[in-house]
């Protein structure tokens, strides 16, 4: 195993086995938002590679059996080269955690306060050698659960010491392209629809008027927290009279309208009533491809479909289609796109926000 290799499997260890800590690491939700409140500080892809280097550099051996002698990881960085060390994490941003620690990124996430909220998305450029390369890393300790021990989880973040900071000094060109996690939009441009959808698709999402004219039934977000498998969120209202073809296109799946109810029929004959409603997930390629271009692109570069394809899954949970029972119901398509993509479509979708 090369060294990258030992070193990716190292930290995405603490990503993927259980969380065992009776509380978080001491400094930790303090050390995220100084990191984002720094506007030079775009080094991590995201906070489960924030997450998972800090776990790194604690030197008490009573939370993973893996745990490497003090030093190790810094001494072993060392030997890598910049394009190798940001390689490593990129791969933790697309590693799925552990549900107990998915349950911690949600719980560092909620921490900002209501004035933190950009994270700016910026393509690596140039990479520069870290300082935890240059020295050892920094003993972190568990605290008590007291409003004491709060209060020095404050003053005593993992932010004043850089030995900690994995890629402190990993920075990015200035971005072409700006979002501000969590945010929504809705309803958007006909014009830009049919610069981003095939005619078909464009047919078969539902219009809806507003004080601004006919717009397309399409919400876009941008979830809150952008470090996990999705980045951008576009959902579709797709009108009962299309919903059939839809499906069988996208989802490759046999809709069935019969006694006022709609129903889901295998190739064997039998049926399945959704109740009230369900969720088809798992679109083939050709599925994809018949999105669009621009959104079959949008699709490929998400990190859940980079995921899927590392592994080598054919048909991508970035694409499902929410159904009821009741055919006079509009279906819901959910795309999942990567974020400068996202950015792109939704400025073509919502010119004028």
């Amino acid at each position: 195993m090369s060294l990258q290799c030992e070193l990716t499997a190292y930290l995405k260890d603490f990503l993927t086995q259980q969380w065992t800590r009776k509380q978080l690491p001491r400094g930790l939700e303090q050390g995220w938002k100084d990191y984002l409140e720094d506007p030079g500080a775009n080094r991590y892809p995201g906070l489960k590679s924030f997450l998972a280097v800090r776990l790194g550099t604690i030197e008490t051996a009573s939370h993973y059996e893996n745990r490497k002698p003090r030093g190790w990881l810094a001494k072993n960085l060392q030997q890598l080269s910049r394009d190798e060390v940001q390689e490593i994490l990129s791969n933790l941003e697309q590693t799925v955690p552990h549900p107990t620690v998915a349950k911690v990124l949600d719980r560092i996430m909620a921490t900002f306060p209501p004035g933190i909220h950009g994270i700016t998305l910026e393509r690596p450029a140039h990479v520069e050698h870290p300082p935890i390369l240059q020295g050892q890393s920094t003993t972190v300790t568990t605290p008590g659960n007291t409003s004491e021990a709060r209060d020095r989880d404050s003053r005593d973040s993992p932010h004043a010491s850089s030995d900690v900071d994995l890629a402190t000094n990993i920075r990015y060109q200035q971005p072409a392209l700006a979002v501000t996690a969590g945010q929504k939009f809705d309803n958007g441009c006909p014009k830009g629809l049919t610069m981003v959808f095939p005619p078909y698709i464009c047919s078969a999402i539902r219009k809806i008027g507003s004080a601004d004219g006919t717009k397309a039934a399409v919400t876009m977000i941008f979830p809150y927290q952008q470090d996990g498998s999705i980045h951008c969120l576009c959902s579709l209202s797709i009108i009962p009279s299309k919903l059939v073809i839809i499906a069988k296109e996208v989802m490759d799946v046999i809709l069935d309208i019969e006694g006022g109810m709609l129903y889901v029929v295998s190739e064997k004959g039998w049926k399945v009533l959704p109740c009230p409603s369900m969720t088809l997930q798992g679109a083939p390629k050709g599925g994809i491809r018949f999105l669009g271009d621009r959104v079959s692109d949008a699709i490929e570069t998400s990190p859940q479909r980079k995921d899927e394809l590392n592994r080598s899954i054919i048909h991508t949970s970035s694409v499902t289609l929410n159904i009821s029972h009741n055919p006079d119901d509009d279906g819901q398509l959910n795309l999942n796109f990567g974020l400068e993509a996202g950015l792109n479509i939704r400025a073509l979708l919502y010119p004028d926000k």
